[in-house]
């Protein structure tokens, strides 16, 4: 056992789900690590967060943005124990509905799940900006710019032109893109520009009930 994986025993001996069964889950895109916890003795899980800050991960940004989004009556995965300095966290499991395969289950729920998702998207834009956390605005338009014209096309009905090599970095989608003004196109669908985004894909998604909060979710905040 290395060093870092006693430091993560040790957390989680401290806690009420140290007797709890160890289950590895797939990562995101980042260097954090994912276990699920299940209690058989209690029937309940949990997912353990290892995010080690020897390679650049921080926990605290995580925990701000979820009591930001809670504070706005919206769902985030609630905290059963924190080690903020050593970087692990046990978390609410929002479960394995993800939209992707709700939809695959049952076609009827694609339109109120997306609509669902949209609202949160509309809420979280309106909303003052969350306090204290590095603004990646940038760099997520960077990443999210290849998508773009699908889903513009999508509403505007015009076709897709982009050959793969058309990417300009630091070019913000409210600037000249693809060759066209989204602004020009789009101008039915302009909002205030969002502090955050929070992650819509089917991929990541979770759809789940809550008493007093809105359904939709992620653990990738």
């Amino acid at each position: 056992m290395n060093e870092r994986a006693e430091l993560l025993t040790a957390f989680v001996s401290t806690t009420e789900w140290k007797d709890a069964i160890r289950t590895p889950l797939a990562g995101d895109a980042s260097r954090r690590r994912y276990t699920r916890l299940t209690d058989t003795a209690k029937s309940r899980s949990a997912i353990l967060m290892d995010a080690p800050p020897a390679l650049g991960e921080d926990v605290r940004p995580f925990l701000k943005v979820g009591a930001y989004l809670s504070a706005l009556g919206l769902s985030a995965p609630d905290t059963y124990a924190a080690d903020e300095q050593q970087g692990f966290l046990i978390l609410e499991d929002l479960g394995d509905a993800v939209f992707d395969q709700v939809c695959a289950a049952d076609p009827a729920l694609e339109w109120p799940l997306y609509k669902a998702a949209a609202e949160v998207l509309a809420q979280i834009a309106q909303a003052a900006p969350v306090a204290d956390v590095v603004d990646c605005a940038d760099q997520m338009t960077d990443l999210s710019l290849p998508c773009y014209p699908w889903y513009a096309g999508g509403i505007t009905g015009a076709p897709h032109r982009c050959g793969g090599g058309c990417l300009s970095r630091r070019t913000r989608a409210s600037d000249r893109v693809f060759g066209w003004r989204s602004s020009d196109h789009l101008a039915g669908f302009s909002c205030p520009e969002p502090d955050l985004a929070a992650p819509a894909h089917g991929v990541k998604t979770r759809w789940f009930a809550r008493l007093s909060r809105r359904h939709v979710g992620s653990c990738s905040l």
